[in-house]
């Protein structure tokens, strides 16, 4: 046998017949590829005497009505590992993206300005409430990186139709790097073909880098618009107390007398599971 080697990895194309089989024009190939799982012979398998080599695709055409030239090609694989005849490629895209908030990022401390009292009211800004202060939003630029994980799989596809579930979920331990609650599964795709006996996987997840995917609310005074503060707190730094906490989905941090809420919106799931850690 005779290996090509002129594209820099191991290649090797098998010929053969199926002989006394149906068929036309158009389904060669998923005739082929019913052909083929009657002896075992499946997309990822490894060539007898060349465990380095495994199926990558198929090429078939119609001789007659009854028979069809096949080519099985087998390669080195470019890129992840064929266990369980799965190919995974992730993609990793960091960027800055714009949102508005009264939050400091990362920090999460509202963000308050204060009027002015007594006589360093100046005269041009009697307009304004004197002495309450108010929040301020602002529009920031905030890191955020992107995954996107795409995948070949043998089988009919079926099998993945439970996965798009998980968008909405984010990683419930360290993932690639981040801790829980940092990555969130944002989309999930399947496309099937049946002529070639297997489909393709895509999915995206996204971490906001500089925290996690909690909420907070804190407790603000109707009457004077001051938020609540360590003075009127039974909870010396509520804001570092309620960071302090792990995320969690449901209510991760309200203390009574605290003034704060936190709140992690989204249910948590194994990513390295379903996606892998590579």
């Amino acid at each position: 046998m005779e290996l090509d080697v002129s594209k820099g990895r191991k290649r090797y194309i098998r010929p053969g017949d199926v002989l006394d089989v149906d068929v036309v024009e158009g389904d060669e190939v998923e005739v082929l590829w019913d052909a083929l799982s009657e002896i075992n012979i499946t997309l990822g398998d490894s060539l007898p005497g060349h465990s380095e080599l495994k199926l990558d695709r198929v090429s078939a055409r119609v001789v007659s009505y009854r028979q069809i030239r096949a080519m099985l090609i087998y390669e080195e694989p470019q890129i992840g590992s064929f266990a369980s005849n799965t190919v995974s490629v992730f993609t990793n895209d960091t960027f800055l993206s714009s949102y508005r908030t009264n939050r400091v990022p990362g920090s999460r401390q509202p963000i308050v300005i204060n009027g002015f009292s007594g006589r360093s009211q100046p005269e041009d800004v009697e307009a304004f409430t004197i002495g309450s202060p108010d929040y301020v939003t602002f529009d920031f630029f905030r890191p955020t990186k992107q995954i996107s994980i795409s995948a070949i799989k043998v089988g009919n596809g079926n099998e993945e139709d439970g996965n798009s579930d998980y968008v909405g979920y984010t990683n419930d331990a360290e993932w690639r790097g981040s801790p829980r609650g940092y990555w969130l599964v944002s989309q999930f795709k399947t496309s099937v073909s049946k002529y070639t006996g297997f489909y393709s996987v895509e999915a995206a997840c996204i971490n906001r880098v500089i925290e996690d995917w909690s909420e907070f609310g804190t407790l603000r005074n109707e009457l004077t618009g001051k938020y609540i503060n360590s003075d009127l707190s039974i909870v010396t730094n509520p804001l570092a107390a309620a960071m302090a906490e792990d995320y969690d989905h449901g209510i991760i941090y309200n203390v009574k007398n605290s003034g704060i809420v936190r709140v992690g919106p989204y249910p948590a799931t194994n990513l390295s599971a379903l996606f892998g850690d590579d």
